[in-house]
């Protein structure tokens, strides 16, 4: 099972390029879990595997705001 990490609350800023390349990053990375829920989806596909899928994105989502909220 999966559990959440926690991290200490103060980090140095990152770099400004390297914001935009995870954001770049998390995007793309998004786009793919999406597409292949709709494949699922689609098909008929493992609901199970839909509703992890789907956990996953809003992970990424949730990372991604983490980086552009941090501009």
């Amino acid at each position: 099972m999966a559990c959440v990490l926690t991290f200490p609350a103060a980090q140095p800023p990152m770099p400004r390029q390297n914001n935009l390349q995870i954001d770049h990053w998390l995007g793309a990375q998004q786009r793919v879990v999406e597409h292949w829920i709709d494949q699922l989806v689609a098909e008929n596909g493992n609901i199970q595997l839909v509703a992890v899928l789907e956990q996953h994105r809003h992970f990424l989502a949730e990372a991604q705001h983490m980086v552009v909220g941090s501009e």
